[in-house]
């Protein structure tokens, strides 16, 4: 049922945001996939790397930064079967790159 104004939009808002704050989120996402729904879940930073289509994709690489030691970045999106590819190095301090960048735009 569609709401019919701002009031019954925001009351059906509210009872969703009762009802999902029940369970946890793989309650959620586990229901809808048995359902047939395309759904996956909507993780904080630090819980990407764990997921399994992440992992088999291989989207989250680790590489050794000279000063910062070992460090996260992100994996090769493009993958093709007779072509490896592998993150070039670790990305230059923000500092380094961004303040002669600042310095000429004022």
């Amino acid at each position: 049922m569609l709401a019919q104004n701002p009031e019954e939009l925001a009351r059906y808002k509210q009872e969703l945001t009762e009802l999902f704050q029940t369970q946890d989120g793989r309650y959620w996402h586990d229901l809808g996939i048995a359902q047939d729904l395309l759904l996956n879940l909507v993780y904080e930073q630090d819980e990407v790397d764990e997921d399994p289509q992440i992992q088999a994709r291989q989207m989250v690489a680790e590489l050794e930064h000279p000063t910062a030691g070992k460090i996260k970045t992100i994996g090769v999106p493009l993958k093709f079967s007779s072509t490896l590819a592998a993150p070039s190095g670790p990305h230059p301090f923000w500092a380094k790159t961004a303040w002669p960048c600042s310095r000429k735009l004022g």
